[in-house]
């Protein structure tokens, strides 16, 4: 994954080497952020906290994915295939004091 073929420059036509992330690269063929993970973590991470929600789809239902900070599953909630495009603009949490999902719109 770390190839060496970005230049460094920040104006490089090379395109980050992370699977479908397609930003311009910093360095070592990553984009700033992959290269801050790599530098800091010793890998690039699978998910941030900034990336949204997975949602799977199944014939009669649908189901929201929740993370923890370590980047685990922690729960999934149900909900009706029509609601997808409602919920799917906001990041889901689990709500610790609740124990229901929860946003902050």
């Amino acid at each position: 994954m770390v190839d060496g073929s970005c230049t460094g420059e920040i104006h490089s036509m090379n395109t980050c080497n992370v699977e479908n992330c397609g930003k311009l690269c910093l360095a070592k063929g990553l984009c700033p952020r992959h290269y801050h993970q790599q530098k800091i973590f010793g890998h690039v991470l699978k998910r941030s906290k900034f990336d949204p929600n997975e949602i799977i789809k199944y014939e009669d239902h649908a189901e929201v994915i929740m993370f923890n900070a370590n980047h685990e599953e922690i729960a999934r909630a149900l909900i009706d295939l029509e609601n997808i495009p409602l919920i799917q603009q906001f990041k889901w949490f689990l709500d610790c004091s609740t124990g229901y999902p929860s946003t902050n719109i």
